[in-house]
């Protein structure tokens, strides 16, 4: 089930919000005791679908133009960069 949610957040694409949704389906299955047998099967899981979102064009460039205007916000201050900007300025100003 989580698979599917996970696979149709991917599409839409939201990357931060399928890491979190990952993480606390990881989380909940371990304290629920589930076989560590599953979570090899997910580890492998994982690693096909990290290969699988290298191939299809746009997640990984859409997620990688997000790490590049988070790191280097002032290459487009009125455009991608322009909330992260503003964020800084309000910790700057207290």
């Amino acid at each position: 089930i989580m698979g599917v949610v996970v696979l149709l957040m991917l599409l839409e694409p939201h990357l931060s919000g399928t890491i979190l949704i990952v993480s606390i389906g990881i989380v909940m299955m371990f304290v629920g005791g589930t076989d560590m047998k599953w979570f090899f099967l997910g580890g492998a899981l994982l690693v096909a679908a990290i290969v699988v979102m290298v191939l299809i064009p746009g997640v990984v460039s859409y997620a990688m133009s997000r790490v590049e205007y988070w790191i280097d916000p002032f290459s487009d201050p009125q455009g991608a960069g322009y909330q992260t900007i503003q964020s800084l300025y309000a910790i700057g100003s207290g």
